[in-house]
């Protein structure tokens, strides 16, 4: 009896373990639509690296200061019109930590460097540095992506991965491959450097934000 009771619940752990991957891929698709997302390469990341995400989300929900940061980005590029991946960036870049500093000189929430910050309207001199004034440089940073996408005849997925690896440099891969999928480029020829999982940790935070309820989407039976 302890034979069939054990294949039994097999079985429907199985079956709850299909639905609730079958749920996960139509929110995925949902996500996708209408974005120069791939949804079936952004899925197998997503199924693989879901508990990530929303255990990130979470803790910056649980933390009043992270929490003002987020609400106070997302409000803004639902005003600017910015494409709503965009709010993944400074997630990805630094965890919306607003004195975040790299060894290659960028620094602050959204990781500008001190030519590029100067370019989008940032005060960057002896005595004071705005890319430490996370408001500031969410604007800079927002108004910088947008550039970038529009750089790229508006596909989102170009301007966010040029935003971590250079507008030149990605437009002479382009070139170079012949290939204008910013999935295909950064999991390809950025295979192993600082771009392959970029867009996808981008992407993933802003699809757990703008869709809490996959992080209930998980099987609840176990053997």
């Amino acid at each position: 009896m302890q034979r069939y009771q054990l294949i039994a619940l097999s079985l429907i752990a199985l079956f709850f373990n299909q639905v609730k991957a079958s749920e996960l891929f139509d929110s995925v698709q949902d996500y996708c639509m209408g974005k120069p997302c791939q949804s079936g390469v952004f899925y197998y990341h997503i199924e693989k690296s879901l508990p990530r995400y929303c255990e990130g989300i979470a803790y910056v929900k649980s933390s009043p200061k992270k929490s003002h940061y987020l609400e106070h980005i997302a409000e803004r590029v639902l005003q600017r019109g910015v494409p709503e991946e965009v709010i993944g960036i400074p997630l990805a870049e630094t965890g919306l930590r607003p004195n975040r500093s790299s060894s290659a000189g960028a620094k602050g929430m959204w990781q500008f460097k001190a030519a590029t910050a100067r370019e989008n309207g940032l005060i960057v001199n002896a005595t004071v540095d705005q890319r430490f004034d996370w408001k500031a440089s969410t604007e800079a940073g927002l108004g910088y992506v947008t550039q970038l996408i529009s750089s790229f005849g508006g596909d989102t997925a170009l301007g966010v991965l040029a935003y971590n690896v250079g507008i030149g440099r990605l437009s002479t891969k382009m070139k170079e491959y012949g290939i204008r999928s910013a999935f295909m480029l950064s999991k390809g020829i950025f295979a192993g450097k600082e771009g392959e999982h970029y867009l996808n940790r981008v992407y993933g935070y802003s699809f757990v934000y703008y869709n809490p309820h996959v992080c209930e989407v998980k099987s609840e039976v176990t053997l």
